[in-house]
């Protein structure tokens, strides 16, 4: 097992009696060091090896704290380019999704939005990756995001995406009505 996973792991289970947020920030320290490229690429390559984790980590937890690390490392273009093309890696696109959720930069609307377009087309996401992907557009905003999402709620889905789909539209257009994001 390499190092970014062991730091991942220890990062998303619990910390124990003798954790503390030193150990937490230290950890963090780790995996965002060197190149913000080169940091977040160990940490796909660690999520993308689908690793055995022990019982008291969930893949859950060991996704989403990657991609809270991936959202801080995304604040650099090229890491969130990266991003956007994991959108298209089955093994990637959960944790690509959900970092670009949490960094909500609208300059991630068009790819979020392609990927929404061929979900249209082609019908290929599981639901929970059509949810966080409803949930990433409503978080980016902009125009495109707007655009995706208005076509996704022309369509029929399940009950827990309609749901996130009017979620999505009610937080573009109040981003738009107090113009931040759009």
């Amino acid at each position: 097992m390499n190092q970014t996973v062991k730091q991942l792991i220890e990062l998303s289970g619990p910390l124990g009696p003798f954790g503390t947020e030193v150990r937490t920030d230290s950890l963090l320290r780790a995996l965002k060091a060197g190149d913000p490229l080169v940091a977040a690429e160990r940490i796909l390559d660690a999520v993308g090896a689908n690793p055995s984790l022990p019982p008291n980590v969930t893949r859950r937890e060991f996704e989403f704290s990657a991609s809270e690390v991936l959202a801080e490392l995304s604040e650099h273009e090229p890491v969130r380019r990266r991003l956007e093309n994991g959108l298209w890696d089955t093994t990637l696109r959960i944790v690509a999704i959900d970092a670009l959720a949490i960094l909500g930069n609208s300059a991630s609307g068009a790819a979020l939005a392609a990927l929404a377009s061929t979900e249209l087309a082609e019908s290929f996401l599981k639901e929970d990756e059509l949810i966080r992907l409803v949930s990433a557009l409503g978080s980016v905003g902009g125009s495109e995001a707007c655009i995706a999402v208005e076509a996704l709620r022309a369509h029929s889905f399940p009950e827990a995406v309609l749901r996130e789909l009017d979620i999505a539209y009610e937080s573009i257009v109040g981003q738009n009505n107090y113009g931040s994001k759009m």
